[in-house]
C-alpha cells in the first residue's frame, strides 16, 4: 500500500502535537509543583550549581510532582497522536514516548538527580504513551493494531 503525502503529514502531525501537548501538561504540572516547592528566594536556578542544590534539597512531594508530570506528559502525548493519527496508532505513540525518553535522558544527564528518579522517570514515558493511546482508540472506535489497520485499509479500498 502506497501512503499519499496527505497520510504521511497527517501522521507526522499528529506525533508532533502529540510531543507539544505532552510537553504542556508537563510544564503545567511542573509549575503547580514549583508554586508548591518553591526555590530558595534568591536562587538562581540558571547556575548549575545552584541547580543542583536545588533538586538535592527536594523533598519527596516534589520529586512526586515531577513523576505526576512525566506520566500526565506521556499519556496525553499518547492520546493525542493516537487520536490524530490515520494509521499505526499505538506506533506513533510509541515514537513520542521514545522522543519523551530522549528528552529525560537529557535532562538527567544535564540535572543531577537521585538514582530512583532516574530510574522511574527513564521508565514511564513510553508505556504511558502506549496507555493513551489505548484509551484513544478505545474512545474514538479506531483499530487497535496494525493487522486490524490493514483490514480497515482493504476494506476502503
Amino acid at each position: 500500500m502506497t501512503k499519499t503525502p496527505g497520510v504521511m503529514i497527517r501522521n507526522l502531525v499528529a506525533m508532533l502535537t502529540g510531543q507539544l501537548g505532552g510537553a504542556l501538561a508537563i510544564g503545567l504540572v511542573q509549575s503547580v509543583s514549583v508554586s508548591m516547592y518553591p526555590p530558595a528566594p534568591g536562587a538562581d536556578l540558571q547556575d548549575p550549581a545552584q541547580l543542583a542544590q536545588f533538586v538535592a534539597s527536594m523533598p519527596l512531594g516534589a520529586f512526586a510532582m515531577l513523576e505526576l508530570s512525566y506520566i500526565c506528559g506521556s499519556f496525553i502525548g499518547g492520546f493525542v497522536t493516537a487520536s490524530i493519527a490515520t494509521e499505526r496508532h499505538i506506533a506513533y505513540a510509541t515514537v513520542v514516548g521514545l522522543a519523551f525518553t530522549v528528552a529525560g535522558c537529557v535532562n538527567l544527564f544535564t540535572i543531577p538527580h537521585p538514582i530512583w528518579v532516574a530510574l522511574m522517570t527513564t521508565l514511564t514515558y513510553v508505556p504511558l504513551c502506549y496507555l493513551g493511546a489505548r484509551l484513544a482508540l478505545k474512545v474514538s472506535g479506531k483499530p487497535k493494531t496494525a493487522a486490524e489497520d490493514e483490514a480497515t485499509v482493504a476494506i476502503a479500498e
